[in-house]
């Protein structure tokens, strides 16, 4: 069985790859298409086929390599009998390969598309992790750390929405009558949502998924978006929607999201807005 998890930056994909990864029976890589990675992967890939050809490295031919780096990576691991092989793929670095949905069709791979509902939670939490890898950190961890909260440009930050959304529409779209599965983060974190997940993920990847959630990593930030957002009050009037309610740590259930006590803005009436003569 082949499958890829496509999914946003910070959607929670190592924490699945972690869970998956403790069936024996299962090997699933990390981000294949990551730039960072020298030593294997695809520029990995790309320099040992420069070497053949030069050509190979520029931008225009590599979606010719996309399809034989992905099976190169699949038959890697079925040589040692793994009867379910993933690699995980996030959408920006997919959007770099045009050809990438095509390739995963020519390798016979299935899609996992992890998603999350609250797409402002990703997209505050990829601005400090970045952030804190800046100055020295790590983008995971075992233990919760103290974050600086972010400013967030409201125009920025709808545009960023409205990309982020769209962006995983096409992936949906992409693999339309494809062996395609969603799955949202928020669906999986803590004991009873994982073993529900199991059952799907049983069903999908034709492997009896049954391990403990027992994440080696932990969530590092709030769980509540306002202690993350410098402007979280400018935010919230703005993108309500996302404060609805909080997501909760492993193996407890979500809260609602704390209000805080602020008066409303002045908005003024049509009249009072209106050109003066």
């Amino acid at each position: 069985m082949r499958f890829v998890l496509i999914a946003q930056p910070r959607t929670g994909t190592t924490v699945l790859r972690n869970l998956l990864n403790q069936n024996r029976a299962l090997y699933m890589y990390g981000e294949a298409f990551h730039p960072a990675f020298f030593s294997w992967g695809w520029y990995s890939y790309l320099h040992a086929k420069m070497q053949e050809d030069p050509k190979a490295l520029l931008p225009t031919t590599w979606g010719a390599h996309a399809a034989p780096y992905l099976n190169s990576l699949f038959e890697a691991k079925e040589k040692k009998r793994k009867a379910a092989v993933g690699v995980d793929i996030k959408i920006p670095q997919a959007e770099m390969i045009h050809t990438l949905p095509k390739a995963i069709r020519d390798c016979g791979a299935s899609v996992l598309h992890l998603r999350r509902r609250n797409s402002l939670a990703s997209i505050v939490s990829y601005r400090i992790m970045t952030q804190r890898v800046r100055e020295g950190g790590r983008a995971h961890g075992t233990r919760p750390v103290v974050s600086e909260p972010v400013q967030l440009n409201l125009d920025w930050l709808k545009l960023r929405i409205s990309e982020f959304e769209t962006e995983d529409n096409v992936v949906k779209w992409n693999f339309r009558g494809w062996s395609y599965m969603e799955l949202f983060y928020e669906d999986f974190v803590g004991d009873a949502g994982w073993q529900q997940t199991c059952l799907r993920l049983t069903d999908f990847l034709k492997l009896k998924i049954s391990t403990p959630f027992e994440p080696s990593l932990q969530k590092q930030n709030s769980s509540n978006l306002a202690d993350l957002i410098k402007n979280a009050d400018e935010v919230r009037r703005n993108f309500p929607q996302f404060f609805e309610t909080e997501t909760a740590p492993p193996g407890e259930k979500p809260k609602p999201a704390r209000k805080r006590a602020t008066p409303a803005p002045d908005i003024p009436t049509p009249e009072e807005s209106a050109p003066q003569r």
